[in-house]
């Protein structure tokens, strides 16, 4: 994989990771919201969801993203990273927190 390839992928994968809820937390937070009988509770819950879908609508930052993301990066057996590839991941990272 490229340089150029390696910083998009890391950058989309960025903004996408700090914007959006993924399926199975939106349901998560629909159920509880729907088992909620205390009404404070439910209205956090409710505005935390609408946020989620702002924040994807609008590709903007989760009220829960911090800016500081953390990267796991699983590699296969006999696989190298070199130095330009991190470089290339550094770059990505930087891309995505401007987007």
């Amino acid at each position: 994989m490229n340089r150029d390839r390696i910083i998009e992928l890391v950058s989309e994968t960025l903004v996408r990771a700090g914007s959006t809820f993924s399926k199975d937390k939106v349901l998560a937070y629909k159920r509880a919201i729907e088992q909620e009988s205390y009404p404070q509770s439910r209205w956090v819950l409710e505005q935390t969801l609408k946020n989620a879908e702002a924040a994807e609508k609008n590709c903007s930052p989760l009220c829960d993203d911090t800016g500081i993301p953390h990267l796991v990066l699983d590699m296969g057996r006999n696989k190298s990273l070199t130095t330009d590839m991190l470089q290339a991941i550094h770059l990505g990272v930087q891309e995505g927190l401007r987007k």
